[in-house]
């Protein structure tokens, strides 16, 4: 979302800031480089002021207007951006729809946009974090809330968290498909899906379609 969000800030003329958890690193990881090069500015907070979501002084002091995009782009705007996903390819083959989820804003865009006849499946990748179904619920319409469902067994460990058994499983997955999986979220969606598939959860004849966010 760092990058993302500096790429369109870029092309659109407007000034971005993103607001980084922790202090500055020594050596800056791929995405800030990336999301710097693109013109953004990096601020750096404490993990207190972060979790509270407040936004640094450093920056409120100085800039008149700002608009704040919430952590995983959470929100109603954020979940009109995620519906497009579906609505800009043909995807209403397909009955079941498979996608990482953290904030549960891509996944309320992807059951916004479902058709009746299909089965929005999200696998979370915190632990016990039971709380999204009532995140999503409430960015949807109430036809659209029995479309979606959230599995809570994929996610080895907690966000972030992986198991020389996932790992495996993402190796393989690439040697078979050529397809990059990262240990995050992607990883954790397609070993779910491979999994459910191995314990008969589709009907046969199901089309399945996994988001590689």
């Amino acid at each position: 979302h760092i990058v993302a969000t500096a790429a369109a800030a870029g092309k659109t003329g407007l000034k971005s800031i993103g607001i980084i958890r922790g202090e500055k690193p020594l050596v800056l990881s791929p995405t800030l480089v990336q999301a710097n090069k693109l013109g953004m500015e990096l601020v750096y907070c404490c993990r207190t002021e972060y979790r509270e979501k407040r936004i640094p002084e450093t920056v409120t002091s100085r800039e008149k207007k700002l608009y704040i995009i919430p952590e995983g782009g959470r929100g109603h705007l954020g979940m009109l951006g995620a519906k497009d996903i579906l609505l800009q390819n043909k995807t209403t083959e397909y009955t079941h729809i498979l996608s990482a989820v953290g904030t549960g804003t891509t996944l309320a865009g992807l059951a916004a946009a479902s058709t009746d006849r299909q089965h929005i499946i999200g696998i979370s990748v915190l632990k016990n974090n039971f709380s999204l179904a009532t995140e999503v619920d409430e960015l949807l319409r109430p036809d659209k809330k029995n479309n979606v469902s959230i599995l809570h067994d994929y996610h080895f460990g907690g966000y972030a968290k992986r198991t020389e058994d996932l790992i495996r499983f993402m190796n393989d997955f690439f040697r078979e498909t050529a397809i990059p999986t990262d240990f995050v979220y992607t990883g954790k969606m397609v070993y779910a899906a491979m999994d459910l598939a191995s314990k008969q959860f589709f009907l046969p004849a199901s089309k399945i379609l996994l988001m590689h966010t």
